[in-house]
């Protein structure tokens, strides 16, 4: 007699958790938590962590930097065409590089060429400023080049990865230290939309970047 009662007390119990097992089979938990995890996070330092805990699990591929569509890059060093697209290349498939690691060999490239870069001067008046004796040499001002060039094509990426996030909106962000030019001071923390918004970058020392603002 006991064995049938609990046998039929275990039937109770099964059925009553089932509705449960169901809902653990199609991992509501498991989002539940990942959800909570990216909004309690520490605040996503850059676009692309942002843009990756806007869903944790759609597997967000960083896109790679496109020509296409865009102006071209590398339009202030006054040398022929042909130069300027190695140049322009060279600074796509490195894209991810630090600027100072990409200085001689974006030099090198000029040279094979027999081509001399004219960099904007107004690069050499703002290294100079700071300078306490002798003028800043060739080197610090073509990275200083670069990285502008480079912060060119992360901005564009940026509102591109926007776009296909369904993401309207970001804040634009400077580095916050005394190096912070008024020009990016005065747009600081500053939303807009991404058909409405200063391009970045806005000067030729310029580490402003685009956060973007994640839809709830």
């Amino acid at each position: 007699m006991s064995i049938a009662i609990l046998t039929l007390m275990g039937v109770a119990v099964i059925l009553v958790l089932r509705p449960r097992f169901k809902r653990i089979k199609n991992f509501p938990f498991f989002t539940i938590n990942t959800t909570a995890k990216a909004k309690n996070s520490k605040k996503p330092s850059n676009w692309r962590e942002a843009a990756f805990a806007a869903n944790p699990l759609a597997g967000i591929k960083i896109p790679i930097p496109s020509k296409q569509g865009n102006p071209p890059l590398c339009t202030h060093l006054g040398v022929p065409e042909k130069t300027r697209k190695k140049l322009e290349n060279f600074l796509y498939r490195n894209h991810n590089a630090r600027s100072e690691g990409l200085v001689q060999e974006f030099l090198a490239i000029a040279e094979k060429d027999g081509q001399v870069l004219s960099f904007p001067p107004e690069i050499a008046d703002i290294l100079n400023s700071r300078r306490k004796r002798g003028a800043c040499s060739l080197k610090q001002i073509a990275e200083v080049y670069i990285r502008h060039e480079l912060n060119v094509i992360d901005a564009r990426e940026t509102l591109k990865s926007c776009v296909d996030l369904d993401i309207r909106y970001v804040i634009i962000r400077t580095a916050a230290d005394s190096r912070v030019c008024p020009v990016c001071k005065k747009r600081n923390r500053k939303r807009y939309h991404i058909n409405r918004i200063p391009m970045i970058p806005m000067c030729w020392e310029c580490r402003c970047y685009y956060e973007p603002v994640i839809p709830p």
